[in-house]
């Protein structure tokens, strides 16, 4: 065989979804955005503060040439719901950046610097064919690592890039109320 051929052959190998090869490092294959059926998105926080704890979480379903749903936001007992929509190009983006995170085999240890911030992010996303989840409780602008499920199968992935492709959708995500609702619950007292 030529190198070549048994570059591309090992290259084939690690490309297979979820490395069902062992290969070191590997990538989620993500299915089209046209076989993702729904996302739920929950970026939740919890810590010594006025604002604590703080549920924010997304439930949105394809609706052919976008997502629709609800945003969930509870404050501390100040809860609201808004429905909001994100077109598909923009989920589409969302998921190719997100399959370029890499993953590994390993065990998810969370990271912690400090006391009283602990985030729990999770993105879930419901397939035709499979569930693929990033899933974090690790503190830190990129929240790395984080746990990434498929189906049954764990890994980890040391990236930036979850929260990278999380920016893609917080415009469509009613951050505005979001803030609202925290300086408002700021400003009352405990």
């Amino acid at each position: 065989m030529t190198l070549t051929i048994r570059l591309a052959f090992f290259l084939a190998l690690c490309w297979i979804p979820v490395f069902a090869t062992g290969c070191s490092n590997g990538f989620v294959l993500m299915p089209d955005v046209s076989q993702l059926r729904s996302i739920h998105i929950q970026d939740n926080w919890m810590g010594i503060s006025p604002i604590s704890p703080t549920v924010v979480s997304y439930t949105l379903q394809n609706q052919g040439d976008y997502f629709g749903g609800q945003a969930f936001f509870d404050i501390r007992g100040l809860s609201t719901t808004q429905s909001i929509t994100i077109p598909i190009e923009k989920v589409d983006s969302f998921l190719k950046t997100l399959a370029t995170a890499p993953i590994e085999e390993g065990e998810y240890i969370p990271t912690f610097r400090y006391t009283d911030d602990y985030p729990d992010i999770r993105f879930h996303m419901r397939f035709i064919s499979e569930t693929v989840e990033f899933s974090t409780g690790s503190q830190g602008k990129d929240h790395s690592p984080w746990r990434v499920t498929v189906d049954d199968k764990m890994y980890i992935s040391s990236s930036h890039i979850p929260m990278q492709s999380f920016a893609i959708l917080e415009p469509y995500l009613a951050r505005d109320l979001l803030n609202q609702m925290i300086d408002r619950r700021m400003r009352q007292p405990p």
